[in-house]
Order: structure tokens, then C-alpha cells, then sequence
């Protein structure tokens, strides 16, 4: 039967009682329609009213069921495991033996009780040179508060120019097309005006002419983390913390240490520096923290966990700073920088890069189609037509740091996260059409390199400041494009480091095998990279190169540096140990070295050397310190030769006046 438009087709009767023709098991139910299984309406009754039952205070005063059947729960938890009162100064004894031995362990109980005793705060017993570096530490800090309170600031004028446009399409064809730019509105809301930023200055920071500046903001300021805070002080929560963390790194490397095939990852913090009599123990009291130092480092920000934090901090830093300065109309940046940005300041953006990939798929193929990629696009061989994106856009520059992760699911995960430089703020709409440009010249770049047909949702993705908020966009740049070590994967995956974490736990040879795959891919890649352009502003703010950036008197966990002295020493040697001592005794554990670092932390010289003569080493002789004059005589260090005072009648050199008398002699042997 044909139905024709405009005739009322009749309606198909339906039975009253249809037979069920889903295949049926063995009981007579459908297979398709799930059984429940019968609850008695009182039984349910009983159930809600016994969870009812019980009132306590710590209830809401209309508590809805599922707050009813937590404290329930925590009724049942409390009845089956009563709290047991536990001894606190017992069960740091026992860690203590566990960790230091009988012989130390003892001392640091020695010390903390005598510390309860007198009254004193139970840590590194300091000399007097120690004291007084504190005092000085206090001082210089009192005088830069003081001095930054009193400085007057005065906004910089800077060109106009030209930026991006919302009247264009949203295409890349239409560029090269007749497409053109106009300068957008300069009514921003305040919200969107960067002028009211906060940005540390100091005095010694001034700009030659007078009520002008520029940001000080090197990669030991603290813009990312905290601006006006000060350095924590010992004892803080602060600075636990911070120690946790050097703990954790450094244990990491010694996991890594047992996995890799880097010969100088496997030598980093290990074998001593070549020429080097002595290794060191070096004391930072302002943060109550030490180091070894005359010891090797790799300088590896993508394999070595300690390295990698300390270099991937101040690079962070750095770029942080960088990116809030050009933000800030009152900052002053290096020539040309300055002419680059409009009056309200530059615009910042970051854009993640990634690639389609399968489980079965090489870390090391998606890495060379991943360069490859981004050449086609966005480097040498980008053509004219990204140029004229640039400039339409008011891209200035970019910083480009590359990360990776693995998932049990689509295997490994690389991807590019690029911070851009822009004359001006984008705008929502300017967004999402650079957005669009992005994603078809990395899509089409991407192919040509061999790479997978990328997604739209998941290819390119472009982040602008949210409401104006430059700061808070700055420490999301530093998290993002630098902070992989304290990150953790998405959807399930994991970064190279949870992966060797686990391989530590677990000892599972999967992890084994893609440590070892990411040590190979990894090889020869670049983790952060400035373009040409921008390489000026990046040594404005830090040039610093990795190996200054590894200078021993730096700590290990990337935190804030204390201000240096103007006077005095800004470390203590607190200890020397020889070579074969070194050898044979400390790298014969791994923990070791830093057992040693928590010793003088929590109980000065007395705990430290109660816990190196139990690993029978002789103090005096096999380890030392100048704190108590046992440094033995072959490493005093020798005293400078006074410089002898110069005669006054001693005429000059080449002077037209001989002299008339026989010249003394300088030196009598």
C-alpha cells in the first residue's frame, strides 16, 4: 500500500495482549529485560528507620540519606578499630634506629631531650659565624622592604600598533587573498588593563631616566610563587614541604639510577668533580637545608629528576616573568621589545599541539613526525602564508616546550605546549578564528609528515587570559609548560616519572621496558625553546645558561633563593670527606648521602657526627669539619700572602728622572 501526501494513512491495530517473543532461559524470564530482585516495602521500612536511628551532633540539621549512611559508617569503622594511643617520642626513636642506626639515634634523642629541657628549639647547634650571617640575612631584608616601600613609579609610554582583527573570516585562504588588518578598539574594561599589576621592583632596578623602570624579575624572584612573601624560615610548614620534596627527587634518581643507560645520569650526584680532593657538605641556614657539592651533574631536564627540577623551575620562572612584564604597560622591556606592544600592553596566548597515536605506535616515529610537523607549519618551512598569520594576528614570538605521557589505552601521548607573544590581547572571537588558522596548518602539516588524520576536538586548543587576569595566566604558563615533574597524567596516563615511581613499587618490567623506550626516543630532543626573535628578551630576565644554573651554592628543589649577603659567607662548609671515605663508605648505600643532609638538619654537628662514626667512619680524619677545628692538617686551606706595601720614593716606570740612590731590595730572602 502507497501512502499519498494529503491522505490520512489508517492506523495499524495493535493486540491488547501481545505474546513476549524475546528469547527466554530456563526460568520463563525475557533474556533482554533485567530481574530485580523483590524487596518487602516494611524490610525496606526497617532499614531506612535503623539508619535514622542514631543522632550525633556532628549531623546537618536536615541530614539527607547519604550523609546518614556515612556517619553510620563511621560508627562501624570507630566500633571495629578503637583509637590506640601511640608514644610520639617512642616511634621517632624507633625510626630514628631504623633509619640512622642505634648509635645515632641516640644522639638525636640526646639532643631533643636536652632541647625540651633548656627550653631551645631542638635543631643544628650554630656557631657564631652561622649566627651572624642570620643577623645580616634579617638586615638586608629589613633595608630592601624599606627601600621598596619608598620607590616611586611612573607608567612608560609606548607606541601603538597594529593588531588583529574580528572582521576578517576565519580562514587562512583569505589571507593570502586580500585579507586585512585593523587595529581593534583600545576600550578595554579595567579588568582587561594590565597597568594595575603588581610587579617586584627593586631599587637597584631603576631605569636611567629619572621616575622610570623596568621589572626585576630574575629566575630567583618569586613572582610565579609568591610576590611579597619572604624566604621560609625554619621549622615553617613551608620549608617542610619544600625538603619533602628534595627528599622525593633525589630518591627518585637513585630508582633511576639502577634503571637507566645513561652514563651521565648514572654519575650524577655520585662521582666527584675531576681535580677534586674533598667532597663537601654545604649549609644554607637560612633555610635550614644542605647539599653535597663537588659532585657531578648531567644537566638533563628530561631524564634526571633532580636536574630536571632545578632547570625546569628557573626556566619557568623566567618565562613567568617574561610573560607578566610584557603584559604590564609599566614594565620596561629591552630595545625593540618596547615598540613592539600596544600602550595597554601585549597579549599573551598558549596553544597545545598534539597528534593522533595507537598504542603500537614508536615514541620515537611520533617524535620525528611531531619536528617535522612543526616545521612545515610553523618553521623554516612555513611559507609565506604563516607570515602573513603573524602579522595580521600580532604574533611577536613563541616559547615551545615539549612534553609526553603514556596510557595503557593509545600508548605514548607527545605534544608541543606554545606560549605566543602578542602586540595586543585577543579578543573571544580573534580566539577562536586564530584557533581555526591553527588547527588547519598543523592538521595539514601533520599529513605530510606521516602522521595520523588529526581530530578537530582534540588537535589544537588555544588559551587567553581570563578576564584580563595576566598573573594568574602567567603561573598557568609556568605549571603548564614547565612543571611535568609535579604534574600528573590524565585519563589514566602517566608521565616518565610516575612511570619509574612505579617501576620502584611494583617492579613490573612493563615500566622497565618504557623507561628504556623514552630514554632512546628522548635523545638529542630540546625541551624548551625560544624563537630567534625573543632570545634577547628570555636573557633579559635570566641569562643564566644550565650550567650556571647548577652552580653548587644553588639548592636542589627549585624553591626560592634567600637575598645574598652584601657581607659575609652565603653558605657553610659544615663538612669535609675524603675521597676513599667517599667511596668505600657513603656511596656504598645509596641513602646515604642523604641520611647525612637529615642528620645535620635535625640536630647540628653532634647528630651528624654520631651518625658517621656508626658507618665506622673516624672523625678527624676520614670526615671533618671547620666548625670544631678537626679539619686534619693536609686540607687546611693556606692562608694568601700578605702583599707587600710599595715604597713611596720608588719612582715609576719609564720616569724621565732616574734615581740618584741605590734602590732597596723588596724581598730578602
Amino acid at each position: 500500500m502507497i501512502s499519498v501526501p494529503g491522505t490520512p494513512r489508517p492506523a495499524t491495530p495493535v493486540r491488547a495482549t501481545e505474546p513476549d517473543t524475546h528469547p527466554t532461559d530456563t526460568s520463563g524470564f525475557s533474556a533482554f529485560v533485567p530481574q530485580l530482585p523483590a524487596v518487602d516495602r516494611d524490610e525496606r521500612a526497617d532499614r531506612r528507620s535503623k539508619l535514622e536511628t542514631p543522632a550525633s551532633t556532628d549531623l546537618p540539621a536536615s541530614p539527607t540519606p547519604r550523609d546518614l549512611v556515612r556517619h553510620r559508617q563511621a560508627v562501624l569503622r570507630a566500633a571495629e578499630y578503637p583509637a590506640v594511643e601511640v608514644d610520639a617520642d617512642a616511634a621517632q626513636f624507633a625510626r630514628w634506629v631504623t633509619r640512622f642506626g642505634p648509635a645515632a639515634a641516640a644522639g638525636l634523642a640526646n639532643g631533643r631531650d636536652l632541647a625540651r629541657k633548656t627550653g631551645t628549639e631542638f635543631g643544628p647547634a650554630h656557631e657564631t659565624p652561622l649566627d651572624a650571617f642570620d643577623a645580616r640575612q634579617r638586615e638586608i631584608r629589613a633595608e630592601a622592604r624599606a627601600r621598596r616601600k619608598t620607590t616611586a613609579t611612573t607608567p612608560v609610554p609606548t607606541t601603538q600598533g597594529e593588531g588583529p582583527s574580528d572582521a576578517v573570516g576565519s580562514t587562512e585562504a583569505g589571507l593570502g587573498q586580500g585579507g586585512r588588518s585593523a587595529t581593534p578598539p583600545h576600550d578595554l574594561s579595567p579588568r582587561q588593563k594590565a597597568s594595575g599589576l603588581r610587579v617586584s621592583v627593586s631599587p637597584e632596578d631603576i631605569g636611567d631616566d629619572p621616575g622610570t623602570r623596568r621589572a626585576n624579575l630574575p629566575a630567583t624572584d618569586t613572582i610565579v610563587r609568591n610576590v611579597d612573601a619572604e624566604p621560609p624560615t625554619a621549622g615553617s610548614a613551608a620549608l617542610k614541604k619544600a625538603n619533602k620534596k628534595r627528599d622525593h627527587w633525589h630518591e627518585l634518581r637513585i630508582v633511576l639510577q639502577k634503571m637507566t643507560q645513561d652514563d651521565t645520569l648514572s654519575k650524577c650526584g655520585r662521582l666527584p668533580i675531576p681535580g677534586v680532593g674533598k667532597m663537601k657538605l654545604r649549609y644554607n641556614k637560612a633555610k635550614n637545608r644542605t647539599n653535597w657539592v663537588n659532585v657531578r651533574t648531567c644537566r638533563k631536564a628530561n631524564l634526571c629528576p633532580v636536574c630536571g627540577n632545578r632547570i625546569r623551575t628557573a626556566r619557568g620562572d623566567q618565562l613567568a616573568a617574561a610573560a607578566m612584564a610584557w603584559a604590564n604597560p609599566d614594565a620596561k622591556l629591552p630595545a625593540p621589545f618596547d615598540k613592539l606592544r600596544a600602550e595597554t600592553g601585549g597579549g599573551l596566548a598558549m596553544g597545545t599541539f598534539t597528534l593522533k597515536h595507537y598504542r603500537r605506535t614508536p615514541l620515537a616515529h611520533l617524535i620525528k613526525v611531531q619536528r617535522k610537523a612543526w616545521s612545515y607549519a610553523f618553521g623554516r618551512e612555513s611559507g609565506k602564508n604563516w607570515q602573513k598569520v603573524r602579522a595580521r594576528y600580532g604574533i611577536i614570538g613563541d616559547v615551545r616546550v615539549f612534553e609526553t605521557t603514556w596510557g595503557s589505552a593509545n600508548g605514548w601521548h607527545p605534544h608541543f605546549h606554545v606560549t605566543y607573544f602578542l602586540a595586543l590581547p585577543l579578543t573571544e572571537a580573534q580566539r577562536k578564528e586564530l584557533e581555526q588558522i591553527l588547527f588547519q596548518r598543523w592538521e595539514k602539516a601533520v599529513g605530510r609528515a606521516g602522521g595520523y588524520t588529526l581530530s578537530r576536538k582534540y588537535g589544537v586548543r588555544l588559551d587567553v587570559p581570563k578576564n584580563g587576569d595576566i598573573e594568574a595566566f602567567a603561573r598557568y604558563i609556568a605549571k603548564e609548560m614547565t612543571g611535568l615533574l609535579t604534574k600528573t597524567g590524565q585519563k589514566g596516563r602517566r608521565t616518565p616519572w610516575q612511570i619509574a615511581q612505579d617501576y620502584a613499587e611494583t617492579k613490573n618490567p612493563q615500566d622497565m621496558a618504557l623507561w628504556a623506550q623514552y630514554e632512546d626516543a628522548i635523545r638529542g630532543v630540546w625541551w624548551l625553546r625560544w624563537s630567534d626573535n625573543l632570545n634577547p628578551l628570555a636573557q633579559h630576565f635570566d641569562g643564566r645558561t644550565d650550567e650556571e644554573i647548577h652552580d653548587p651554592a644553588n639548592d636542589d628543589d627549585g624553591e626560592p633563593a634567600a637575598p645574598e649577603p652584601e657581607t659575609g659567607p652565603a653558605f657553610i662548609d659544615v663538612l669535609g670527606v675524603r675521597l676513599d671515605a667517599w667511596f668505600q663508605v657513603i656511596l656504598k648505600v645509596p641513602t646515604r648521602r642523604l641520611d647525612a643532609q637529615h642528620a645535620f638538619e635535625a640536630s647540628g654537628l653532634t647528630g651528624l657526627r654520631a651518625l658517621l662514626e656508626s658507618w665506622k667512619l673516624t672523625w678527624g680524619h676520614d670526615v671533618w669539619s671547620d666548625l670544631d677545628d678537626s679539619t686534619p692538617p693536609d686540607f687546611l686551606e693556606p692562608a694568601p700572602l700578605p702583599t707587600p706595601p710599595t715604597p713611596h720614593h720608588i719612582p715609576a716606570q719609564n720616569s724621565p728622572h732616574p734615581p740618584t740612590h741605590p734602590q732597596p731590595e723588596l724581598f730578602t730572602c
